[in-house]
């Protein structure tokens, strides 16, 4: 190096198939030194700057790391479910108790109060309120003969049997027709004695009626009969007026004037008498208009105070007996 020779000792490589490795000792190894000559100068460096060193800061010890209590192993809650269960009874049988003691002292206090309310005085009667009458139904009529069992006893007849003399005939039907219900036909109640007959004052007419019942007429300036009252053995009576039609006028104006004022005419029927009078019949059958020429019979049942229509029947045989003289 730099034109120096030096003196190496020329190693040989080993053969490949070497089997024994050379050993180097310390007498093989050779040391050089640079001759002084060939060193320079040294390199003068300038010195550098320290760096500043930071201050050193705190050591701060790491915050140890809590370490979670393990949880205790619970134990069954029998005896806590237990006791939750009891104290829930106890507190609804306090609130039952508190609910009834509220509830007694609301009814004890609302008992006192109507004690303690002062009477209602009513000083005025109230006398607008309008009364609706309790309307009138047939008579009671047991075997369904057509005579209710009041009438029954007028003729005498059974009302458990409806046709009492077993002549076939119904015994309303019989007093209809003015037929006695206790004989064969033809005998009629006329014959029987059950009726009699009443003719008015100036003989006009002529009718028939219950021979237990009473009968009085009424006369005008004119000797003629212008109302019959027949009564009853209750409280219902029967009336038959005589009025006549003014010249020029016909049934249905007099009946304008004198007639139901609650009825219309188109309202009444019309029939004929068994001795073939044209009847116009009223409400309910207790009203019946007889037109004669220019001559009306009024056959009325009045029945008062009765609720019971009890004689219809006979009622309906006094009409189908009425007779006007020639």
């Amino acid at each position: 190096m730099f034109g120096g020779k030096k003196k190496q000792k020329e190693l040989k490589a080993p053969e490949a198939n070497a089997d024994i490795k050379p050993k180097v000792g310390l007498d093989d190894v050779v040391i050089h030194v640079m001759p002084d000559a060939f060193v320079g100068r040294r390199t003068e460096f300038a010195e550098k700057p320290k760096p500043l060193i930071p201050a050193a800061k705190p050591i701060i010890k790491p915050k140890p790391i809590p370490v979670p209590t393990p949880k205790p192993v619970l134990k069954p809650q029998v005896k806590k479910e237990k006791s939750k269960l009891t104290l829930i009874l106890i507190i609804v049988g306090i609130l039952i108790i508190i609910s009834f003691g509220i509830a007694g002292y609301l009814v004890v206090s609302s008992l006192n109060q109507q004690v303690e309310q002062e009477p209602i005085v009513i000083d005025e009667v109230i006398d607008d309120v309008e009364v609706v009458p309790e309307e009138p139904a047939p008579g009671t009529d047991t075997d369904s003969d057509g005579l209710t069992d009041v009438e029954e006893k007028l003729y005498v007849t059974e009302p458990r049997n409806p046709d009492t003399d077993d002549d076939t005939f119904l015994d309303g039907n019989e007093v209809f027709h003015r037929y006695s219900p206790l004989g064969d036909s033809p005998a009629t109640l006329l014959d029987t004695g059950a009726v009699e007959l009443f003719t008015s004052e100036g003989g006009e007419f002529t009718f028939t009626y219950p021979s237990e019942w009473s009968v009085s007429g009424s006369v005008d300036e004119n000797g003629i009969t212008t109302e019959v009252i027949i009564g009853t053995d209750t409280l219902a009576v029967f009336a038959v007026n005589h009025s006549q039609i003014n010249e020029g006028d016909d049934f249905e104006s007099w009946y304008g004037r004198n007639g139901d004022a609650t009825l219309r005419f188109n309202g009444l029927g019309e029939t004929l008498t068994k001795e073939g009078y044209n009847a116009f019949i009223g409400r309910d059958y207790r009203v019946a208009y007889l037109v004669v020429d220019s001559a009306v019979y009024t056959f009325e049942y009045d029945l008062g105070s009765e609720l019971s229509i009890d004689y219809l029947q006979t009622f309906q045989m006094m009409i189908n007996s009425f007779v006007v003289s020639k």
